[in-house]
């Protein structure tokens, strides 16, 4: 059960016992440091790594049928390489074969060279950065029990050890009364899904009129053509029973099938969780079962091309790609478990939440959005989130299927209240508030009621219905699963060829348009209207403008705790970030985006002017309750100063005579007296007049004239401008 294995350094040793390959004395590291992970391998990596078409494909569970490959790997922890440890040697055993009491049984397995090659990297995105693959191997389970392996890797700083149970077991089928005992409601569930039904629709006619028989294989449970592969699947039993593929797609089929067989159809709870024969006769040892959350479960059926691409676009998005190991609150936006476990979590019968028991080391893959168990919303197995509660305390109820998405695409901040906090480098909504965006609230709005656009409203499903639309025909193949569906993408350009927009989903409201900066609006008031894109670009680099370091548009990040010192800096950096972080550039909601941009610009050049009509948003409310009733030149007392010059003066606009002295506002002004004060009134022989009114004064009057100037009508102080004269 011995075998030689090459290191990631190509050094060849036999693993003959620890103590005589390394030595009773060396050094053992912590065992995390080294781990053995079974890989997952699709369809498509068979073809694009040029393995040969009878490599058997792969979920990358640890529990598999008798005759199917489980492909191992030994991975280092790749902090210890970047510090200096060298591995020198490394080395499999195949420990024992045991029963389900424990009792070691005979068996013909060894563990052999993976035919993986080094070129491949490791299948979840998150253990590529986090660890590196010293060496892999495979085992084909051949009787029914449990593989204990062992590896040991000897370097520079020590033995590392890693263990690993592999177990072979025999398909039973979903509807084993033994499954039913524990699982009912599960299978209840599962009933609902287009899974219970895959094998169903296609034989009887009801769905695609391509399907045939190399089509079962993802149809089924347990098929696996392979020599050797007999272990109770679809085409072991299919054979025992004689049942060959019809010869034409119609309504009897399935009940034509011999019952036997219908206990094997279908994409039932074992294609995912592997064979449960052994899980059921250790009365339900959860080991001897496989809870996976990789995308590479999903892979072994949605990853062929070129009718099968779901994990192939997976893998362009940033959902396939992160390489960060999340931990604590992370996990929740981060790993798969954590989006499950905070947002759609198991329920045991007395209502108590059921943890996942998968790793935390997945990223956000297939099992995160799509319940495995249910109908969830009832659109592809999308789960079932009705609402979103953002950190404000606002609840998002329409979305449709996009609520899942905004389950994590949201602020993390309460931002009236956050940004009354200090300033670091982590300031702002934390990265993804597009829920946020889109309902148009939560960001800093000044006690202004914000003007908000409509597509949260009148776009059923929100994210999902833009973001996954399907590509149209004829799209270039440069750019093949890298926009649209499952790659969340809706441009994509890759620097020498034309870019691809997907803009079908825009068209029934905005009509023909080549990208997503097409025009509507003048928002940042520069009396050009250009695309949307363009214009809140430009309220950005206003906003860029005022904040630290002045006159420059790009914000001194490394300097936020000293330089953003004041309540109005922090509130325009956060709106700044928020825009910025919703990434759009004003897609999402050109509305709200502009007037908080617009807004936390005119509070930082003095005061809000959200609708630019010359008047301070807070002294239009004070005045008129509202925004929209009156403009800065309009006269709403009638008393001949527009609402500008009451605005400056401090007088009344509703009101003719402010100070009720029995002299208008105009008149007083004219004459010389304060508006504001009751006791000064108007001087008989002196008018005052602006200098245009002075140009019709008819000649020989007789009249002394002194010109006048004054900085701030509300503040400044009247200076003469040359001297009198008639």
């Amino acid at each position: 059960m011995k075998k030689q294995k090459t290191n990631r350094l190509g050094f060849r040793g036999i693993m003959l016992t620890a103590a005589a390959l390394f030595g009773l004395g060396a050094l053992q590291v912590d065992a995390q440091d080294l781990k053995i992970n079974a890989r997952p391998l699709t369809p498509q990596e068979i073809v694009d790594y040029g393995l040969t078409n009878t490599t058997q494909v792969s979920g990358g569970n640890h529990v598999v049928g008798l005759g199917q490959p489980v492909y191992l790997e030994l991975m280092i922890d790749a902090d210890l390489i970047e510090d200096g440890t060298v591995v020198t040697q490394a080395a499999w055993s195949l420990d024992a074969v045991v029963d389900d009491l424990d009792t070691p049984i005979a068996s013909s397995a060894v563990i052999a060279n993976s035919p993986l090659p080094s070129a491949m990297p490791t299948y979840d995105s998150v253990d590529r950065v986090a660890y590196e693959v010293l060496d892999r191997a495979v085992i084909v389970p051949d009787v029914r029990g449990t593989y204990e392996i062992s590896a040991q890797a000897l370097t520079t700083n020590g033995v590392l050890d890693a263990s690993f149970e592999v177990v072979g077991s025999v398909f039973i089928g979903k509807d084993s009364a033994a499954c039913l005992l524990c699982h009912a409601s599960k299978h209840a569930e599962y009933n609902l899904t287009h899974h219970s039904t895959a094998f169903i629709e296609q034989i009887n006619g009801e769905g695609s009129s391509h399907f045939q028989a190399y089509c079962i294989k993802c149809h089924t449970t347990g098929y696996d053509a392979a020599p050797g592969a007999v272990n109770a699947g679809f085409d072991d039993v299919a054979a025992a029973e004689g049942w060959t593929f019809p010869t034409e797609l119609s309504t009897n089929n399935f009940d034509n099938m011999p019952l036997a067989l219908q206990m094997k159809a279908n994409v039932q709870c074992e294609s995912c969780h592997g064979p449960a024969q052994e899980h059921l006769r250790t009365g339900g040892d959860i080991s001897k079962i496989s809870i996976s959350m990789s995308a590479g479960n999903c892979g072994q059926c949605h990853d062929a091309a070129s009718h099968h691409v779901k994990n192939f676009e997976w893998g362009n998005s940033l959902h396939g790609r992160t390489e960060v190991d999340r931990s604590g609150s992370c996990t929740a936006c981060h790993t798969a478990a954590g989006f499950v476990d905070a947002n759609d979590p198991g329920m045991n019968e007395d209502g108590d939440v059921i943890p996942i028991t998968a790793t935390f080391k997945e990223g956000i893959t297939c099992a995160a959005c799509h319940d495995p168990h249910s109908p969830g919303s009832g659109v592809h197995q999308v789960r079932g989130i009705e609402s979103v509660t953002l950190p404000n305390g606002d609840v998002i109820t329409q979305g449709g299927n996009g609520l899942v998405c905004m389950s994590c695409h949201k602020s993390r901040r309460d931002a009236d209240s956050y940004v009354l906090g200090n300033v670091s480098r982590y300031f702002g909504p934390h990265h993804g508030p597009q829920g946020d965006m889109l309902a148009g609230v939560n960001a800093i709005e000044y006690g202004q009621d914000m003007p908000s656009s409509k597509h949260l409203s009148v776009v059923e499903d929100s994210c999902v219905e833009c973001h996954m639309q399907e590509t149209p025909d004829g799209l270039p193949e440069y750019a093949a699963g890298k926009v649209g569906g499952h790659s969340f993408m809706l441009s994509y350009h890759d620097g020498t060829n034309a870019p691809i927009h997907l803009t079908e989903t825009c068209l029934s409201c905005h009509g023909e348009i080549e990208d997503f900066d097409f025009g509507g609006e003048d928002y940042d008031r520069d009396g050009m209207v250009e695309g949307v894109q363009s214009e809140i670009k430009g309220l950005m680099e206003q906003l860029a403008l005022q904040l630290p370091p002045i006159g420059s548009p790009e914000i001194d990040k490394a300097g936020l705790a000293v330089e953003f010192n004041t309540q109005a800096l922090k509130s325009g950096l956060y709106n700044y970030l928020f825009v910025e972080e919703d990434g759009s550039h004003g897609v999402h909601n050109p509305k709200y985006a502009a007037a908080i941009l617009r807004s936390s610009i005119a509070e930082l050049l003095g005061g809000i002017d959200i609708d630019c009509d010359g008047l301070l948003d807070s002294w239009e409310m004070d005045n008129f309750g509202n925004l929209t009733s009156q403009s800065g030149t309009d006269d709403s007392d009638g008393d001949g100063l527009n609402n500008i010059t009451e605005a400056n003066l401090g007088t009344d606009p509703t009101l003719a005579d402010t100070d009720g002295d029995g002299f208008s506002d105009l008149a007083e002004m004219q004459g010389g007296s304060n508006p504001l004060d009751d006791t000064s009134i108007p001087d008989g022989d002196m008018v005052i007049l602006t200098a245009a009114e002075i140009g019709y004064l008819p000649k020989g009057t007789n009249t002394m004239v002194t010109f006048q100037a004054v900085d701030s009508l509300s503040e400044g102080s009247w200076f003469d401008v040359g001297s009198a004269h008639t």
